[in-house]
C-alpha cells in the first residue's frame, strides 16, 4: 500500500533532478488529501514517465504541470482519478489509439522509443485501473494533454474494514 501523495512527491523530485536546467512548476490539489493505493514499486515508474513526457514535450522556458486528484465512482466502485495536465505539443486525436502500443509513438525522433506509454498503460491495467487522454483545451490538442489515470481507492476499503 502506498500513499499517493508520497509517490507523487518522490516522482516530482526525481523529474526536477533529471532536468536541473528547466524551471518546472507543479500545481494542483494533490497534497490536500491523503489517498492510499494498493500497487507495487513500479508505480514510481508510471508517474515518472508521465511527468518526464510533460517536461520533455514542453518547449516553454517554464514548464507547468497540473496534478489533480479526485475520488470518483467508476465501474460502480470507488476510484481515484489522477489528472496530469501538461502544456506540451499535444497528441493528435488520430494518434491516441496507437500511443499505448509498444514501440509506437506519435513523436518522431530519438527522444521517443514508444515504450514509455505502453509501460504506463500495462501498469495501470495491472493495478485494476484505466487511463484516458483528452485535450487540455477542448478541441485544440496543440495546447497540451490531460492524462487521467483511474486507480482503485484503497482508503475507503481500509476505513470500511476497520469498523
Amino acid at each position: 500500500m502506498f500513499d499517493l501523495n508520497e509517490v507523487l512527491d518522490y516522482c516530482i523530485k526525481r523529474i526536477k533532478m533529471h532536468y536541473p536546467k528547466k524551471r518546472i512548476h507543479i500545481w494542483g490539489n494533490f497534497k490536500q488529501t491523503k489517498m492510499s493505493i494498493r500497487v507495487d514499486d513500479f508505480i514510481f515508474e508510471l508517474f515518472t514517465n508521465l511527468l518526464d513526457n510533460a517536461v520533455k514535450y514542453d518547449s516553454r522556458e517554464q514548464v507547468e504541470i497540473g496534478i489533480n486528484l479526485n475520488k470518483v465512482k467508476w465501474k460502480s466502485s470507488d476510484y481515484i482519478r489522477i489528472d496530469i495536465l501538461d502544456r506540451g505539443c499535444g497528441i493528435p486525436p488520430a494518434q491516441r489509439n496507437i500511443i499505448f502500443k509498444r514501440f509506437k509513438s506519435s513523436k518522431p525522433g530519438p527522444n521517443s522509443s514508444g515504450l514509455g506509454l505502453s509501460i504506463v498503460k500495462a501498469l495501470v491495467l495491472r493495478y485494476g485501473g484505466d487511463i484516458k487522454i483528452k485535450d487540455r483545451v477542448a478541441g485544440d490538442y496543440q495546447k497540451g494533454t490531460v492524462f487521467s489515470i483511474y486507480l482503485p481507492n484503497e482508503t475507503n476499503k481500509n476505513n470500511n474494514n476497520s469498523k
